[in-house]
């Protein structure tokens, strides 16, 4: 399977759709969430995008497709090359290609670019060709035809249908400005939050222990702890003889740890729980506080299945959550307000002074946080409900979860 890129995302649609035109709303919007975006375009302008462009259509199907080919992977050097923290919007990449090869099967056509990797989000703008001739005749080139154009609309559709997980597909008859805002939403909500910028001090750490984790592990047994942030898990820990793994998406905590445990058996990775390397069924124990909150409701499932595969069996799972406080209605209408940006109830914004998004927070309903562990596959052995103190020093509920993995 390829592999998906989280911070590149694609637009697709037949000429005429409204592609060029998303290529440059969609990035200035994002940036007044403070997003910083980077547009791609293929075939791109270069000499050869150049040339693929004034000969596409009296190339031979075997050169057409390997010099977009070509061009796909000169352009994806650039964007590995630079930083995660910059999101893509590549204007046609590979399912165009997909839809562009009649005489291939979309798995044949997959076969063929298999090198390459998948954007995280493909937003489909789809429109009949029909409306296109009768409504945007100008931004169609003279290349265009009808039977070209529905050939390649039908091909998206199925497209859309076989990779529904991957492919949005947005009626490109809206307001522009209404498919710009759809877009938008699609990303902020799936963006990484920021939690890998904040200062290695100042990350929150104020979830709670369930003392009886304790009961079930024994002096040298090997813990890994998601979120190491300030140590303060790895600590407690060491006090009672355990063998320490910690990871944490944040370098600077990472860092700031290592001399700190550099005599001790602890061992420090920069991993993210979502795409962590550590062996299937390595651990006795694992904790997880206040981790799953930082994370979009599509790696929630993901970072379980992982501690899932990572743990030995009847190994425990710790894991502390803040839960989701309607104790006021001045919080439920942030909850409502901050869940119209974030597609999700539950999911708090936290803004600089400038009104820049800073880092995104989930609060979990009980039944849901329960889902995530069981859908994973653990069996929950305990729950206590506790209040928690914040960051800020607020007393909020909480939740915390002992759950086990099968023998």
């Amino acid at each position: 399977m390829a592999e998906t890129l989280k911070n590149l995302y694609s637009l697709e649609g037949i000429d005429g759709a409204g592609k060029s035109t998303q290529s440059y709303l969609v990035p200035a919007a994002l940036e007044t969430h403070g997003i910083e975006t980077k547009v791609l375009k293929s075939p791109d302008n270069t000499l050869l995008g150049n040339f693929i462009r004034a000969n596409v259509r009296i190339l031979p199907p075997w050169l057409r497709n390997k010099l977009f080919l070509l061009d796909f992977e000169a352009s994806m050097r650039n964007v590995q090359a630079r930083t995660e923290k910059t999101v893509y919007i590549w204007d046609r990449y590979v399912d165009s290609f997909y839809a562009s090869n009649p005489e291939m099967s979309f798995h044949e056509a997959q076969s063929l670019s298999q090198g390459l990797p998948l954007p995280r989000r493909t937003f489909l703008l789809d429109m009949e060709p029909q409306y296109v001739f009768s409504e945007r005749t100008t931004t169609l080139d003279h290349h265009s035809d009808p039977e070209w154009l529905q050939m390649k609309a039908q091909r998206y559709r199925e497209l859309a249908e076989l990779f529904s997980e991957r492919i949005v597909k947005i009626d490109a008859r809206q307001p522009k400005e209404a498919i710009t805002e759809q877009i938008v939403q699609e990303i902020v909500s799936q963006t990484e939050t920021h939690w890998s910028e904040i200062e290695a001090t100042k990350i929150p750490a104020t979830t709670e222990i369930d003392t009886r984790i304790w009961g079930n592990l024994i002096v040298g047994d090997t813990v890994l702890e998601v979120g190491a942030g300030n140590g303060r898990i790895i600590d407690l820990c060491r006090q009672r003889g355990l063998n320490v793994t910690g990871i944490d998406i944040n370098a600077k905590a990472i860092e700031q740890l290592g001399p700190r445990y550099s005599d001790q058996p602890v061992t420090l990775y920069h991993q993210s729980i979502t795409d962590t390397s550590l062996p299937d069924n390595s651990f006795q124990g694992a904790f997880m506080q206040g981790v799953a909150s930082t994370l979009t409701k599509e790696d929630r499932a993901i970072a379980f299945r992982q501690l899932y595969r990572v743990l030995a069996p009847n190994a425990k799972l710790h894991v502390a959550e803040f839960l989701v406080d309607e104790s006021t209605n001045e919080k439920i209408t942030r909850y409502l307000k901050d869940g119209l940006v974030a597609d999700e109830y539950g999911t708090l914004i936290s803004r600089g002074e400038t009104g820049k998004e800073l880092f995104r927070s989930h609060n979990f309903r009980p039944e849901e946080l329960a889902g995530l562990i069981t859908g994973a596959g653990f069996e929950i052995v305990s729950i206590l409900e506790k209040p928690f103190f914040s960051y800020h020093g607020h007393l909020k509920p909480g939740i915390i979860f002992i759950a086990q993995k099968s023998a």
